[in-house]
């Protein structure tokens, strides 16, 4: 598996999963923050849902999930911290 996610400078994220054959694509508007709304579900024990204008960030046993109003995006709890750094990195 292999997550790649890029945000640009009009703050449009993609976040792309890569698993054998398959590949997953979410694009998220408005996402200036989710690099550090993804990086805060590790770093805090009383963290809850986040929820901003065009996406939700909610937590799941296995990790999280990135919602937006056209799709959804996994992200195991071993792979957040390398998201969101490349979120942040821009």
């Amino acid at each position: 598996m292999n997550i790649t996610a890029t945000i640009n400078d009009a703050g449009k994220a993609t976040l792309i999963n890569t698993h054998m054959n398959t590949t997953t694509r979410l694009e998220v508007d408005d996402a200036h923050l989710l690099g550090e709304d993804i990086a805060t579900t590790l770093v805090h024990d009383t963290v809850d849902d986040i929820h901003r204008d065009t996406y939700s960030v909610v937590l799941l046993p296995n990790g999280i999930e990135v919602r937006t109003k056209l799709g959804r995006f996994d992200i195991a709890w071993q792979h957040i911290m390398h998201t969101a750094d490349q979120l942040t990195a821009f």
